[in-house]
């Protein structure tokens, strides 16, 4: 295998910003200081950076409770960003990313993952992978926006969004699951049929859930028959906010599952 792919694997970059690191001499393969980018690392051959050995690693998938105030980005020049909040020696070399994204005010399930097939298949319109939110609403919903909801609406910039199904959870609490994800969607929805959302969470991807506060019991057996989770669903339980944990493949075939 190539240096540079070897590398990328390893979780040190894309190709490009591999060949950096290796133009400032801080790689080293077989004992010596690596310069050729393209250069085969044997099978066995021991690669480090900076001293440190470089050990490819195979996808990681985590799943985080997303603090208010951090952006669902990799880098940001105005705000923390989720990636941040990972253990640098742990994941700091694993190349992790946020598949989809959470607005800025808007707490709940993120998944990270060095997956890019894993990450496109869960945010494609296409696979309609769908997400679960409790909103906080400013009103009630009243019968008009629980009927249009699931029928589909039309927003501000004339998208006519897919049905979504609604759960009212008492008082201005209501619960979506939609299989879009637009800018500020779930916001403009509700904006739509005269309300405001005042706290959004995410509790739910696919079949992959958290149960904050008991937010996830809330729905109780007529909801879980009526949102169609059975005893697929794979709760992980109450994260608290700014946590996270690694969820592994049974969690990334969960979160595919909705």
């Amino acid at each position: 295998m190539r240096l540079d792919r070897y590398l990328a694997e390893c979780g040190y970059g894309t190709r490009g910003e591999v060949k950096r690191i290796i133009g400032k001499g801080q790689v080293e393969k077989g004992g010596r200081i690596a310069t050729d980018p393209g250069a085969h690392v044997l099978p066995g051959e021991p690669v480090s950076v900076m001293g440190r050995e470089a050990v490819r690693k195979g996808p990681v998938y985590l799943a985080m409770n997303k603090p208010p105030g951090y952006v669902s980005a990799t880098e940001d020049r105005g705000h923390p960003t989720v990636v941040s909040l990972l253990d640098q020696g742990e994941y700091g070399h694993c190349g992790l990313f946020p598949a989809g994204r959470l607005d800025l005010d808007v707490t709940g399930l993120l998944l990270l993952t060095n997956d890019g097939p894993f990450a496109h298949r869960l945010t494609s319109p296409r696979k309609a992978v769908p997400k679960t939110y409790v909103a906080d609403l400013s009103e009630r919903l009243g019968q008009a926006g629980a009927e249009a909801l699931p029928r589909g609406l039309t927003l501000g910039d004339g998208h006519q969004t897919a049905p979504a199904m609604v759960w009212e959870m008492g008082g201005r609490r209501v619960a979506l699951r939609l299989t879009e994800g637009k800018y500020h969607q779930v916001k403009r929805m509700f904006a739509a049929v005269g309300n405001n959302v005042e706290r959004l969470v995410r509790v739910g991807v696919g079949g992959l859930w958290l149960n904050l506060g008991g937010l996830r019991a809330e729905f109780g057996p007529a909801g879980e028959a009526s949102w169609g989770l059975g005893g697929a669903a794979l709760d992980l339980g109450d994260m608290a906010i700014g946590t996270y944990r690694d969820i592994g493949t049974a969690g990334m075939e969960a979160a595919l599952d909705g």
